[in-house]
């Protein structure tokens, strides 16, 4: 029984009532049973204009009703300001975050000790992983937009790749970094902008999880709030 269906099917107030005419002993029965899946107990429904199969009626009271009654009392309180605030609260203080992955170095990983090609391969899964976000599909050779090679070209164009130095210079910073020694992601410059290579660039780990789903120019909007705010606050010190 999902809580959907005890939330949106049935009115508050009319399954607190009933709980409540349970709790009353309105429907017990001579074998002393609290009779919230009886006939007089359905019949109660019914007279207000609702009619409650008995699976429903028993997962109202038998599974843990006062955690059901509490958390319908805070959906209805939640419309109200302070109620949307408590939310809020709620929610922070009882988050359970995910880890954020932590992406290594290409020189730190295991298929750089084993594979010769180990860059090669590497950037292939990125590739791989960069043509199939939000599409459902496989991470497959077939679904690869755009191969190594033609990678390589297109950052070497718009980014400086350099295959010399093992360089390249960071999409969002403007960093010129070792591609070998430094963690590195491909992001979507714009993430509704498709999964092509011009919508593709190389970014340092850190900034593009910053960056997260936010467009370029929003993340850089949102970097100038945050340098604005620390500088008030120095001259505030």
């Amino acid at each position: 029984m999902s809580e959907k269906k005890i939330r949106n099917e049935y009115p508050l107030n009319f399954i607190e009532s009933f709980i409540e005419a349970v709790d009353r002993g309105e429907f017990t029965t001579p074998r002393g049973t609290t009779g919230h899946a009886s006939m007089k107990a359905q019949k109660w429904c019914e007279e207000r204009g609702y009619k409650v199969a008995k699976s429903v009626r028993c997962y109202w009271y038998d599974h843990e009703r006062q955690m059901i009654l509490s958390r319908l009392r805070n959906a209805k309180n939640y419309k109200t300001i302070n109620g949307i605030l408590s939310k809020k609260i709620d929610k922070f203080l009882n988050k359970t975050t995910k880890p954020i992955k932590v992406v290594k170095p290409l020189i730190e990983s295991a298929a750089a000790k084993t594979r010769s090609n180990y860059l090669d391969r590497s950037i292939m899964d990125r590739i791989r992983q960069f043509s199939v976000k939000h599409t459902g599909e496989k991470r497959s050779m077939e679904n690869a937009r755009f191969n190594v090679q033609e990678f390589k070209e297109y950052m070497t164009e718009k980014q400086g790749w350099d295959e010399e130095t093992k360089t390249v210079v960071c999409a969002l910073s403007g960093k010129r970094f070792n591609y070998l020694e430094e963690a590195w992601q491909l992001d979507h410059i714009s993430p509704r902008g498709g999964n092509d290579i011009t919508n593709c660039a190389v970014t340092l780990s850190v900034f593009n999880q910053m960056k997260t789903s936010m467009e370029k120019e929003e993340f850089i909007d949102a970097c100038k709030l945050v340098i604005a705010y620390e500088e008030t606050k120095n001259d505030n010190v």
